[in-house]
């Protein structure tokens, strides 16, 4: 599931994990997608301006007829352009982003909490050398966020991913159907984030997920080496693990995989099930530090694909399977060492093992 990568912060927060949201005004199904239209020609001839004029008549149209989707991609649509325009845009797109936060509720609330995420973590990408070079501001946080360090923006970004969680089970119970006017369909991938729940906690998860914070604050504080990070899905997400620093990021990763898990282990098509425990496993082959890492990691995934084998989405599992048999980093989705020379008598057997991958579902 992609966006328009030409609209820069669209881009921004919806690279990672589409956003969806209630479904299109149906008095009007194609009066907004005529006028995105018009406003995406603007802006792909350079014309932000006049693509801004039709993105603010959609907005207003949008805000009369309380259609919250339209209404929230205006305003990113807005706030994108600002990139191009306006000094200083990315400071001022977050005041605007955590007005919306004050302004809003519910599932609204939890989407803005997570693009404001976004954009402050993009604020520190952008800003790393200012922010490393800043000494930290003692008692409470500024509003200025020219004037904040590193350590404060980055708690500031995961505070603000973990409050868009909080809504947990009302979240598990937006489908996905009533998030059309944001999103670009993938190929495949319908089933994979079938709530909001789960687009937000991946979104979540690459964040925590991500070493660079590594260097603000260790990540020893809770090392990924029990083999409880290679249970069965089920075990795993009933584990009761209490630590000193709940606050440590890669314990939240733990709890945030165990909820992901926990909300479809009993789901009717195994697909979304098999995403989370795929990305749990992955994460905890790539991080571990247990010297059976890789014998658990295969154990695991030679479980998981005999569970769900008559599945199509157990062609992932197959695949990643016989890149760990060869050493390959796992998953192939993560950043790692590049695989080892093949031996010869490796070839034949990952070939036929490729090749049924294939024959099992073309």
């Amino acid at each position: 599931m992609l966006f328009r990568s030409y609209r820069a912060l669209f881009f921004l927060w919806l690279s990672i994990f589409p956003f969806l949201l209630p479904a299109q005004d149906k008095q009007h199904p194609d009066m907004y997608k005529k006028n995105w239209v018009t406003a995406d020609s603007f802006l792909s001839q350079g014309l932000p301006k006049s693509a801004n004029l039709i993105v603010e008549k959609i907005l207003k149209d949008a805000i009369a007829r309380k259609n919250t989707p339209e209404t929230i991609k205006a305003q990113l649509f807005l706030m994108s352009t600002a990139q191009q325009t306006e000094e200083n845009a990315g400071t001022l797109n977050i005041r605007k982003a955590e007005d919306y936060i004050r302004t809003s509720s519910g599932a609204e609330l939890a989407l803005w909490q997570s693009i404001t995420a976004g954009l402050y973590w993009n604020y520190y990408q952008n800003n790393r050398w200012k922010l490393h070079s800043r000494t930290a501001m003692p008692g409470m946080e500024p509003d200025d966020i020219e004037t904040w360090d590193a350590t404060a923006l980055l708690q500031k970004t995961g505070r603000l991913y973990e409050a868009s969680l909080e809504q947990k089970e009302y979240l598990q119970k937006i489908a996905v159907e009533r998030y059309a006017p944001l999103l670009l369909e993938g190929k495949n991938t319908r089933l994979l984030r079938p709530s909001l729940y789960d687009l937000l906690a991946f979104r979540a998860i690459s964040f925590f997920a991500n070493d660079e914070k590594d260097l603000i604050k260790p990540a020893a504080q809770f090392d990924v080496t029990g083999d409880y990070w290679f249970a069965d899905a089920e075990h795993f997400s009933q584990l009761m693990i209490k630590i000193k620093d709940p606050e440590a990021k890669t314990f939240r990763l733990l709890r945030l995989f165990q909820d992901l898990i926990s909300a479809h282990l009993k789901d009717t098509r195994p697909d979304a099930l098999i995403d989370a425990d795929l990305q749990r496993l992955t994460f905890a082959y790539n991080r571990s530090t247990n010297p059976q890492k890789k014998q658990l990691y295969k154990e695991a995934l030679g479980r998981l694909e005999q569970k769900y084998r008559a599945e199509p989405a157990s062609a992932q599992i197959a695949y990643l399977l016989a890149s760990a048999d060869l050493d390959a980093d796992a998953a192939g989705l993560t950043a790692g060492p590049r695989p080892k020379t093949l031996k010869k008598r490796q070839l034949p057997e990952l070939v036929a093992q490729l090749q049924n991958i294939v024959k099992r579902f073309p």
